[in-house]
């Protein structure tokens, strides 16, 4: 085991971490001057473009009575999480602990007084969780040479800042190098330095800082958001649920809501069954799940977080088997009715879309036994059927007609050894197939060079026309389909028409070619496509006469500049027709 592998296995075995989004922005909690101001609550100064002479006036009403550094830490063990992390300092530049950069700090410029960061340092190390520290790097809107600055970049989004490197490169001599030295060498062992939207940062910045943290703390991981690929593990993006099994170490950062910071009229909580329905979904791709909690201006969190973690931890309680210590699947891609983690030679299913006939398509294994997990002795029955000669192997279990787990149960195999599975994309029970843009090659032309099958699975910057993507899959039904093709939509606040307006495809299934332009027929309403679209095309019909390997052509015919993203693939789905 290398020193990294070493460094990494405690993060590997958790999990499940906390994310604590909490500073002046609480205060105002969306509003300025009695009007809403769009967009996360921690955001505020940048959106709503307050000077800084006027948003860090709030420092001075900043004392969070109710702070309760112990409460946070046991919560965090209640739903069964593993570590923490806190914004010691997010981009408004506001410190939760002490620094000698500037005053502009929790114990020199509130009333509060207090080291937020060393109390729940102390709360960590009492209660057994690692503790890790949120710091944005790049941004930060009040420090002279920090990026982002409204002020400065006009228009500009914020991913685009115009600081000049000259000013930046002595804000991380002057700012960031001196606060990580005290954060890392004043507050114990540090687990995390969670790094933030590294936007101006270059490659050699990014090492730099990656080779301080190591050098105070060895064992301390650095956030892949330190850019420039220089952390130890990557970061999907926020709230985002992969289509494909990972590669790697990964993590998901995720809201309980809408927002980070608190924001008073975000009440749009997530329920315990969707929570834990994503995080079973994120265990079986292979990525870790960072969820924030998002205090009040007087320290109080959320009664809606503090109930949903709660119920989550109850889960835990029953199925942590599942979770801790596990594998991802073994399938590159889920079945329609849940997802699978593993260890050894164990198969744990999480059942999200319960049926009395669950079947799962291409174990090759022979199974030894099945039961449900929080009930060993309750047995399940099943039949195999194994056909080398079709490629057809489908394990079929038998249930009741309704599960007596009120969130998602979770059902274990026992195979004949580590499990042996055909990712060959194929037809499921009913009649469906669905192939992925995971599953699929992607021929790039020579004038794209940036097109590219992405981590979280979909294709990403195809905006060409002479790139093309090709797949086989396994029909075991002849008949007529009804064909989709599922994009990744952009973010909410973009209008549609305009994002994906006027792009054209043609598909082949063989010799039969039929071409559409995308109209976005139907939104996908999962949880898991709540923060980053997800829309579904409608392109025609395909007769298929003959069972076996069908090859499939994708090419596309027209995408307009103002096509968002390009052709944002997720998927090609094919539906029995009636």
């Amino acid at each position: 085991m290398d020193n990294k592998d070493a460094r990494m296995k405690w993060w590997r075995d958790a999990k499940f971490g906390m994310f604590i989004h909490w500073g002046l922005y609480s205060i105002p909690a969306g509003f300025w001057r009695g009007e809403e101001v769009p967009g996360h609550g921690e955001w505020i100064m940048r959106n709503g473009k307050i000077p800084i002479p006027e948003y860090t006036r709030l420092a001075e009403e900043f004392n969070p009575v109710n702070f309760d550094p112990e409460g946070w830490v046991m919560l965090a063990k209640q739903a069964g999480m593993k570590y923490l992390a806190i914004t010691a300092k997010h981009h408004d530049g506001f410190c939760l602990f002490k620094t000698a950069c500037h005053k502009y700090n929790v114990v020199d410029a509130t009333p509060f007084g207090r080291d937020v960061i060393g109390e729940l340092a102390a709360a960590c190390a009492k209660h057994g969780l690692k503790f890790c520290l949120y710091y944005s790097q790049s941004q930060d809107w009040y420090a002279e040479g920090g990026a982002g600055h409204w002020e400065e970049d006009g228009y500009h989004n914020w991913g685009d800042p115009q600081v000049s490197p000259e000013a930046f490169a002595v804000y991380l001599k002057k700012i960031v190098e001196p606060q990580l030295r005290e954060l890392l060498t004043n507050y114990g062992p540090i687990s995390i330095i969670w790094f933030d939207t590294p936007v101006v940062i270059n490659a050699e910045q990014s090492q730099s800082l990656a080779d301080l943290v190591h050098e105070l703390q060895p064992d301390c991981l650095i956030s892949g958001r330190v850019g420039n690929g220089k952390g130890d593990y990557n970061s999907l993006g926020d709230n985002q649920i992969p289509k494909c099994v990972l590669t790697g170490d990964w993590e998901t950062p995720a809201t309980l809501n809408d927002t980070w910071g608190f924001k008073v009229n975000d009440n749009n909580w997530k329920e315990a069954d969707s929570l834990i329905f994503l995080l079973s979904k994120l265990m079986g791709k292979g990525a870790n799940y960072l969820l924030n909690i998002g205090p009040d201006g007087k320290g109080d969190v959320p009664e809606a977080s503090v109930k949903v973690l709660q119920e989550i931890g109850a889960w835990m309680e029953k199925y942590g088997e599942a979770v801790y210590e596990s594998k991802s699947s073994p399938f590159m891609v889920d079945p329609a009715w849940g997802s699978i983690t593993t260890r050894g030679n164990k198969l744990y299913l999480f059942v999200s879309e319960w049926a009395q006939k669950l079947p799962m398509m291409g174990l090759r294994n022979k199974v030894l036994g099945a039961y449900y997990l929080d009930k060993p002795e309750k047995k399940i029955e099943f039949v195999q059927e194994n056909d080398g000669a079709r490629g057809y192997n489908m394990l079929e279990l038998s249930l009741p007609e309704k599960s007596d787990e009120k969130y998602v149960p979770v059902l274990v195999l026992e195979l004949d050894g580590e499990a042996d599975v055909d990712n060959f994309p194929m037809q499921q029970p009913g009649g469906k197939v669905e192939f992925f843009a995971i599953e699929g090659t992607l021929h790039k032309s020579a004038k794209n060079e940036k097109i590219k099958t992405n981590s979280a699975g979909y294709f990403e910057d195809w905006t060409d026309t002479e790139s093309w993507a090709e797949w086989d899959f396994r029909l075991f039904e002849p008949g007529e389909y009804k064909v989709w093709l599922v994009t990744r939509g952009p973010n909410l606040e973009l209008d549609l028409t305009e994002a994906k307006a006027g792009q054209e495809i043609e598909i082949g299934f063989g010799s039969q070619k039929m071409s559409a332009t995308l109209k976005l027929d139907r939104r996908r309403t999962n949880v898991e496509a709540r923060h980053c679209g997800e829309y579904e095309s409608e392109i025609g019909t395909v007769k298929l006469t003959e069972p076996g390997d069908i090859h499939v052509v994708l090419r596309a015919i027209k995408i307009p500049e103002k096509a968002w993203g390009g052709l944002g693939l997720i998927s090609i789905v094919l539906e029995p027709v009636e």
